[in-house]
Parts: structure tokens; C-alpha cells; sequence
């Protein structure tokens, strides 16, 4: 059956990464199982993505692949081409071998939301990506000053995205406001993790750089994922002055003086907020804002409401 289905295949996209398979990489049987399987194939569309430690030899078995196999008549008269990548992470070799055809412009026009697992991806990328609105960032970033952001306008138009999602668990303040700086129509963002790095509420507000990106970028719709204290979620409100939906993570220990910061009416950067997501929260914690924001008179009118860990307050 399963042979059937590929006999009427015309287009094939396969994407693997970490597991290490000579499949991908050799050229005489992918002729063979296109010949033999999939005579209707138009477009074979690869991108294969394998990390090792420097004490495994799958990456050199990837480097000495003869790629001269792939330029074979069968190849050009195919036109379809393959290109690789090589480099090394602290302990890891990396190496991303990916196809390069002819229709993989159309490929670049359509693509919407771009993954970058490594900053080091977009140092010489061969593509640019003109229609991404969306972009995940996987895993640590460059602390060259303004290098990423650089690289990063190479492959895809910052000035267009509306949606960013930041997964790196050591994104520190200075990144996220060089970030922002390039990408000034944000409405949704989404962050792992935040270091301050000695950073405070009182000192921050007086950098430019911080001052210009929390005057210039609009996003509204802000997530911070990991634990959020008091410090943390002062410098992210004041940085996004526009927010109206926030969604955060708090400790038990800054429950209460969170709640205030945010709920209080002389707070001018929290006039567009109105709605609130707490993250894996207790039972009692319903409870515990009611209770608070009634004693202290923070809202006149509002609505709660608890679902799978999480607690919604709108107002």
C-alpha cells in the first residue's frame, strides 16, 4: 500500500534532525528509490539537520559524503542540487544538509513562520525569506553587539514581523532590546526566559536604547514563560507600554505585590492592560485575588475564571 502512495507522489518535503541516517545522505539510492518507487516525483525537498559530540565520527561520515554524486546526469536533469553547512557548538559538531532546487523560490515566497535554532544559521544564509511575519528564535543567541540583529535583516524583513517567539533560556535584557529595536511591530511576543544581569527598574529607565524601544515598539499581546518576579515583570511593563494581554508565570513569594504593580490605577504604563493569564497556578489562588482585589478596591469590574492551571482575570 504503502508503495502504491509513492508511485503517485509528484512532491516530497522531509525534515529530520539529531538522528543520524546514511539515507539522507547518499545519492545512489535516493536515485534508485526514485526510479523504482516514485516515477512521478517533481520535487524532492530535504533539509536534514544532525548534532553530534566531538567524540562521535557521524558528522565527519556527513563531511566526506561525495557530494560529486548528486551532480550526476540524473541530478541536473532533475534540476535538483544539495548544499551543506558545517559547524561546531562548544562540545557538538553540527552539519544541516538541505536541497537547493529550482522551485525552492516559490518555497521562500510562501513561507510565513521561520525557525532558527542557532544564531549561527543565519551567518552566510544563501536564502532570504520575504513574506515571514512570524519568528521563533530556538536556543542562545550571539552576544555580539548588534551582529545577530545584522545577520538576521540578511535573511528575513525585521521590519515586518508581528509575531516573535524567543526560546532561549539565557536571552539577557540588552538582546531583547536590541531586538526589539529592529522589529518595531511586534504585537505578539513570546519569551522563555529573561536575565537581567544587575539591571533594576530605576536604572533601566534611564538607558536610551531602553527608552526607544519601549517609545517605539507596539506590542500588545506579551507571554513570559518562566518564573517572573516583581523586578522582572516592572522593567516588562515599562518596556511594553502598549500591552493589553499579558500572560506570566509569578512565584508564590511576589503574588500579591505582582497583582498590585499591575492592578494599581497610578501605574501609567498599564493603562491598556485588561486582561491577565497566571500560569500554573494553585486552586487557592483564585481565592487569594478575589479576596485581593476586593479588599484593596484594585477593580470595580472584572471577571475570574480557572482552567487547566491557568487563571484568567479580564476587566
Amino acid at each position: 500500500m504503502m508503495i502504491d502512495i509513492f508511485n503517485q507522489v509528484q512532491v516530497l518535503h522531509i525534515s529530520n534532525r539529531f538522528i543520524y541516517n546514511e539515507m539522507y545522505t547518499n545519492a545512489n539510492r535516493w536515485e534508485q528509490l526514485i526510479l523504482s518507487h516514485m516515477p512521478n516525483l517533481r520535487i524532492l525537498d530535504v533539509q536534514y539537520d544532525n548534532i553530534t559530540t566531538d567524540n562521535h565520527n557521524d558528522n565527519q561520515a556527513i563531511s566526506n559524503t561525495p557530494f560529486d554524486n548528486f551532480t550526476s546526469s540524473f541530478w541536473i536533469k532533475r534540476q535538483s542540487f544539495f548544499t551543506q553547512q558545517n559547524f561546531q557548538e562548544r562540545y557538538e559538531n553540527r552539519t544541516i544538509l538541505y536541497s537547493t532546487d529550482p522551485y525552492r523560490e516559490t518555497h521562500l515566497q510562501s513561507l510565513q513562520h521561520l525557525k532558527i535554532q542557532n544564531d549561527k544559521e543565519t551567518i552566510n544564509c544563501k536564502f532570504y525569506f520575504p513574506n515571514v511575519t512570524t519568528l521563533t528564535l530556538q536556543n542562545k543567541l550571539s552576544n555580539t553587539h548588534n551582529l545577530f540583529s545584522f545577520n538576521l535583516s540578511c535573511v528575513i524583513p525585521l521590519k515586518q514581523l508581528i509575531k516573535l517567539v524567543i526560546k532561549c533560556q539565557c536571552l539577557s535584557l540588552i538582546k531583547l532590546i536590541e531586538l526589539l529595536r529592529c522589529t518595531p511591530h511586534i504585537h505578539t511576543l513570546v519569551l522563555k526566559a529573561m536575565s537581567l544581569y544587575g539591571a533594576n527598574y530605576n536604572s533601566i529607565q534611564q538607558n536610551e536604547s531602553f527608552q526607544l524601544a519601549s517609545s517605539t515598539n507596539t506590542s500588545t499581546n506579551v507571554t513570559y514563560e518562566g518564573k517572573c518576579t516583581l523586578a522582572k515583570l516592572q522593567i516588562l511593563i515599562a518596556l511594553f507600554s502598549r500591552i493589553q494581554h499579558l500572560t506570566i508565570d509569578l512565584h508564590d513569594k511576589d503574588f500579591e505585590s505582582c497583582i498590585r504593580f499591575l492592578l494599581e490605577k497610578t501605574n501609567r504604563n498599564t493603562n491598556n492592560l485588561c486582561s491577565l493569564c497566571l500560569l500554573s497556578v494553585k486552586n487557592i489562588w483564585r481565592t487569594g485575588l478575589k479576596t485581593l482585589i476586593e479588599s484593596e478596591t484594585l477593580l470595580d469590574d472584572y471577571m475570574l475564571k480557572i482552567n487547566n492551571k491557568q487563571l484568567y482575570l479580564w476587566w
